[in-house]
């Protein structure tokens, strides 16, 4: 867990002071991201009608009917796909970021001693600002085990002690 170097020094320069102007950042990336991804897979499954529509034009008779089922399950999959990311845009369109909170819960940004979490949807590491936030869930492992903690409460959690440095 954590993806900083070990010693004490780095340990204490990776600590940020939290306001609620970076914890809007951090939300607002997150919706871009999951904005990006609807855009590319709309662009993704247009692709694709457009890859069937072109195999029906063709009589080449088992070849033919093989393209257009390949065409029609990636449409399926690519429908998938957008349908999980509907519902990040409904998680993360149910978080006010101006809320400042005292405890872990959906739409806190928490500093520990061994990263920076936004609790929201689960996008994984982000860059915001040059810093390292990771986005959860709290379904995830580690947001299950944080819900509801607050600051100087210490988890442990894969065999590791995470201490909650402060929750905004």
């Amino acid at each position: 867990m954590g993806n900083y170097p070990k010693d004490k020094k780095n340990k204490e320069e990776r600590v940020i002071k939290l306001t609620l102007d970076f914890k809007k950042q951090v939300y607002q990336d997150c919706l871009d991201l999951v904005e990006k991804k609807n855009q590319l897979l709309h662009h993704e499954i247009k692709a694709a009608q457009e890859a069937g529509n072109d195999q029906t034009k063709s009589s080449a008779g088992d070849k033919h009917e093989t393209g257009r089922a390949m065409a029609q399950l990636t449409q399926e999959n690519l429908g998938k796909q957008i349908d999980q990311i509907q519902l990040l845009q409904h998680g993360l369109n149910g978080i006010n970021p101006e809320n400042k909170m005292d405890k872990v819960e959906i739409g806190a940004l928490i500093q520990t001693n061994e990263m920076l979490l936004f609790v929201g949807v689960s996008l994984g590491n982000l860059n915001v600002l040059n810093q390292s936030v990771f986005a959860i869930s709290l379904a995830s492992p580690l947001g299950n085990a944080m819900l509801n903690k607050k600051a100087k409460d210490v988890i442990s959690f894969r065999n590791k002690n995470v201490e909650i440095l402060d929750i905004i």
